[in-house]
């Protein structure tokens, strides 16, 4: 498939962008590209501020109500676990891949390839995030009455064989059959798109933009390495002859051009060094390097649309005080939405996988996260301005009951709703509690 222009069918060809982009070159672009890897990150870094609050029930609870006995048991399973650091990681390889998966490492007695049943949190032992490349399916269900029609049956795991790795670089050695019990994938495993596949491969919407990136940093970095690097150009009069040069550099003729790269290399390296020709002059070969900075700049803002992050917040780069604040509030809003649209939805579906082998088994669960947009202390204190104003201009205009109470207004401005009392209230509430102390039965 080509860039869609019926003119030039070529364009991709010429611009030197694949006709199709596949797993392996987003992941080449995470690995390589700084902006590919920071888009990724900024957004998972951000939803993960704060970690989900996962508690039985279907209800939204107060912060003040306790815990029950399942949630102390399953925020101890977390922690023990590093789920939430796990999954996290989870999320990345998702987006860069079309899938990912999580591997649960059961200590049943059981081979990896035979069913998980009847588990219990302490026979968990640790969560293994997996990439695409790593988890690839070994069999389907082909049953059509099959409750699981078309999911994964097994999985062929490329693991790590300790025993055989010699080099200081590890790389898959074995594949380990793992029955899908075992597993929990997330993404389109299919590649059919039957499955979710908001925000997986994320990359592959911007990887034109991420070339022309890799282009116009390469071309500049090796642009001022050459114009740094020196090189020389030598102009000789036309009255010197070979053998002259040959006989001042004392080198036979044959070798006067090694003798010149020698020489050419020794006033590159040292601060000293003194290069006399007669007869002859030198020039630096330098090039005046164009402006890059606009088609790098055009480059980042269409990657940031392919990926609905303000560039500034993927770069790290804020433009003035109302730029940062439009472009952290766009960002925090993009970022609540990953958690409700995606994340939301993957923690049910693991949820859901651990309840099938027996973890918290007909439990309902509720998942909370903190909020990622919190009003400021200047603007709480504006909004209660202005609330209290629309309150005085009723009363003035003689209303009885004004839109907003002085209830109201303290609590938007972040303060309790309650007056505090004054010390003559506080006196009278204590000789109040002194009069009920009294015992006047005698």
């Amino acid at each position: 498939m080509q860039g869609g222009d019926t003119k030039h069918e070529c364009l991709y060809n010429e611009f030197g962008y694949p006709e199709q982009v596949m797993y392996e070159q987003c992941r080449r672009a995470y690995d390589r590209i700084g902006i590919a890897k920071g888009s990724i990150h900024c957004l998972k870094d951000k939803a993960f501020q704060t970690m989900p609050n996962i508690y039985e029930g279907e209800e939204e609870r107060d912060e003040s109500t306790p815990d029950t006995a399942i949630d102390k048991q399953f925020k101890r399973f977390a922690k023990r676990t590093q789920l939430w650091r796990v999954y996290s990681d989870v999320t990345v390889r998702r987006s860069v891949g079309i899938y990912a998966g999580l591997i649960i490492q059961i200590a049943d007695g059981k081979d990896w390839n035979e069913p998980a049943e009847n588990v219990t949190p302490d026979k968990v032992v640790k969560f293994i995030p997996v990439w695409q490349d790593q988890l690839l399916v070994s069999e389907w269900d082909m049953e059509e009455l099959s409750p699981t029609w078309g999911e994964p049956l097994s999985y062929s795991y490329l693991a790590f064989d300790p025993q055989s790795v010699k080099t200081s670089i590890a790389a898959p050695t074995r594949a380990k059959t793992i029955h899908c019990s075992r597993v929990i994938y997330f993404g389109d495993i299919r590649g059919d798109g039957s499955s979710p596949t908001t925000e997986t491969m994320v990359l592959r919407n911007g990887y034109n933009s991420l070339k022309t990136i890799e282009k116009v940093v390469g071309a500049g970095g090796e642009g001022a390495y050459k114009n740094a690097a020196r090189h020389i150009a030598i102009n000789f009069d036309g009255q010197i002859q070979p053998g002259q040069l040959a006989q001042m550099l004392g080198v036979k003729t044959e070798k006067l051009g090694d003798a010149f790269q020698k020489l050419g290399k020794d006033l590159n390296q040292n601060f000293d060094a003194l290069l006399a020709l007669g007869g002859a002059s030198t020039e630096v070969l330098s090039t005046q390097l164009p402006d890059l900075g606009q088609p790098f700049d055009n480059a980042i803002q269409d990657f940031a649309a392919s990926r609905q992050i303000p560039s500034t917040i993927i770069v790290g780069m804020q433009t003035g005080e109302r730029a940062s604040s439009e472009d952290n509030i766009s960002f925090a809003l993009r970022a609540q939405a990953y958690r409700e649209n995606v994340l939301d939805y993957e923690i049910e579906k693991m949820l859901q996988a651990f309840a099938n082998i027996g973890l918290w088994d007909g439990v309902e669960w509720a998942i909370k996260w903190d909020e990622l947009i919190n009003s400021t202390e200047i603007e709480k204190a504006e909004l209660a301005k202005i609330m209290s104003e629309i309150a005085l201009n009723m009363i003035g205009a003689g209303y009885q009951d004004p839109t907003y109470s002085l209830e109201e207004v303290r609590t938007a401005s972040g303060l309790s709703a309650q007056l505090p009392k004054s010390k003559e209230d506080k006196g009278l509430d204590d000789r109040s509690k002194e009069f009920d102390d009294i015992d006047l039965r005698g």
